[in-house]
């Protein structure tokens, strides 16, 4: 999905609120939020997910001619079975009804409740237009900074990319969690451009930050992270 933008409805302090913006988009009759939190300008929650109970395998009668080739074919392979309904004979005939088709049988597939993440990229434009790109974690984003509270309440998954995202966000936040408490004065190495280059935890402007004194530049815990390091010192 590409990038939605509209008039923002929600402020804090006469600037966009990007995580209520955010909430108001999963908070609804499907899906509810657990917990959210903004990591700069990206929004991770961890979202209840409600799939309701279905009818499957219908095996439609569709012998009777009074009915046209593409009325056949058009007939669903599955249907939402309305909340509340689990008498087989008020679905049976429910399916009926609502297609116009007798059929022969169904099976029932139960609905559960999982909790999965969302991934949220987001942007203000000219201080009122806010944009965003959702993604959850089965389309793999690349985006792993989400926080440990939120990954905790996940519920397990089959999902092979869903559970590759979450290996990788944990590995980043056991990195960041190194880099944190690494003492002043730790220098560890990365490679920029394929030259290898060394950063060394410093105070600037009353301020923690990775320094490359010999060229008066700094980076970032998450492109650190991102890069690739090593500690050579402390």
């Amino acid at each position: 999905m590409g990038w939605t933008e509209y008039l923002a409805t929600h402020y804090k302090n006469g600037t966009v609120n990007r995580k209520a913006e955010c909430d108001v988009l999963f908070d609804n009759s499907k899906t509810k939020v657990l917990k959210s939190r903004m990591v700069g300008s990206t929004y991770y929650a961890a979202v209840q997910v409600y799939t309701p109970d279905k009818a499957t395998d219908i095996k439609w009668d569709t012998e009777d001619d009074e009915f046209s080739k593409e009325d056949k074919l058009s007939l669903p392979t599955e249907i939402i079975i309305p909340e509340g309904m689990t008498d087989e004979e008020e679905i049976s005939d429910y399916l009926s009804e609502k297609t116009g088709f007798c059929h022969f049988g169904f099976e029932i597939a139960q609905g559960k409740t999982e909790v999965i993440a969302v991934v949220v990229l987001t942007s203000v434009r000219n201080g009122r237009y806010f944009g965003y790109k959702d993604m959850d974690e089965s389309e793999l984003p690349f985006y792993y900074n989400c926080p440990e509270s939120i990954l905790k309440l996940l519920t397990p998954t089959e999902n092979a990319d869903a559970n590759e995202w979450r290996k990788r966000c944990r590995e980043y936040n056991l990195k960041k969690k190194e880099l944190d408490k690494a003492p002043l004065n730790t220098s560890v190495a990365v490679v920029i451009n394929g030259e290898k280059k060394i950063f060394t935890k410093s105070v600037h402007q009353k301020r923690k930050k990775w320094i490359n004194w010999s060229e008066s530049t700094y980076i970032t815990t998450d492109r650190i992270i991102n890069l690739g390091y090593e500690i050579i010192g402390k």
